[in-house]
């Protein structure tokens, strides 16, 4: 029989084959040559621009002010920041205001909020300025506190380990009508374990628990929602699975009894944040970026910094404790 190729793969298109390939390569030629030949005086200058980032809220203790500096489009690229540290930075509520100094140890514009009490519903303006450039924003913090009214606790089958436990939990919050809404959503739980002790002390139980937090969400800015279309309705968080895994001790001599941890739940805390429109539209288009995609278009990151980059934005918090 017969082996019958593919016109394509037969010898007589050797020169069908052979001309797309010249052409191709005249065609990267003359692209190098194209890159090569380029004045760099034809290319738009640019220059640097602080970069500001702050988000205020009424619950939060401290006020933090991060202030950097963009780098050049034609230029060399670093993917350290450039932390300003001499840098002029105050806030104001429109009646008093307060210059918010700089701390070494974490490269922020750091003050204690109580010295500036930041009020829901109320209108703030940052100003920030290195004495070459200058740059202001402002923004209002949401008056409503949104806090979860519920959640659910399920308790999931284990067949791989007989001592492990797993569970499933999520949230609601009622969103209030007539209000446009964004909202983003974190929370932990704390575990509780008991301790081996090889000795513990004559006639009394071994109580010593290791408490440890479990991250439900491990980006707060990891899940940004909007109420549009869904304004009035109840919101759910994604299902969190907790998987627990004890450790086993055994006896090591006649009479002990074999160690068990035990862990399990002990605290259960969710936070809902009530976000403004400008801490909303800036990380959801920093969180949907794919900056590693050659192929994808860029991005453009929304600003409200007046004269330079970055997000001056506001949020309250709502928080769900359970003891259990």
């Amino acid at each position: 029989m017969k082996r019958i190729l593919p016109y394509f793969l037969s010898g007589k298109t050797s020169a069908l084959i052979a001309l797309p390939a010249f052409f191709c390569s005249l065609w990267l030629m003359g692209c190098e040559t194209l890159v090569d030949d380029l004045d760099r005086s034809r290319l738009p200058t640019s220059t640097s621009k602080l970069v500001v980032e702050c988000l205020l809220s009424p619950q939060s203790d401290v006020i933090r002010v991060v202030v950097t500096e963009s780098q050049p489009l034609f230029g060399p690229a670093s993917y350290s920041p450039t932390f300003i540290a001499r840098a002029s930075v105050v806030l104001s509520d429109g009646e008093k205001e307060i210059a918010i100094p700089y701390v070494d140890s974490t490269f922020t514009y750091t003050v204690d909020s109580g010295r500036f009490p930041i009020e829901a519903g109320k209108k703030y303006r940052l100003s920030v300025s290195d004495g070459v450039r200058s740059v202001t924003a402002s923004c209002v913090v949401p008056r409503e506190v949104i806090a979860p009214r519920d959640y659910e606790l399920d308790s999931l089958p284990v067949s791989d380990n007989p001592g492990a436990r797993r569970f499933r939990l999520q949230f609601r919050w009622d969103d209030p009508p007539g209000i446009k809404n964004y909202y983003s959503v974190f929370g932990y739980a704390t575990i509780r374990e008991a301790v081996y002790n090889p000795d513990p002390p004559a006639g009394e139980p071994d109580t010593n628990y290791h408490y440890r937090q479990h991250i439900l969400q491990h980006d707060v800015r990891g899940i940004l929602v909007s109420d549009r279309n869904l304004d009035g309705t109840t919101f759910r968080s994604p299902r969190y699975e907790l998987s627990l895994y004890g450790y086993h001790v055994n006896p090591s001599g006649p009479g002990e009894p074999a160690f068990f941890s035990h862990p399990t739940i002990a605290r259960i805390h969710y936070e809902v944040r009530n976000l403004d429109e400008n801490y909303y539209r800036f990380y959801y288009a920093y969180n949907n970026a794919d900056n590693d995609n050659p192929f994808v278009e860029p991005t453009l990151i929304p600003s409200n910094i007046e004269g330079g980059l970055g997000c001056f934005g506001a949020y309250t918090t709502g928080v769900l404790d359970v003891e259990l």
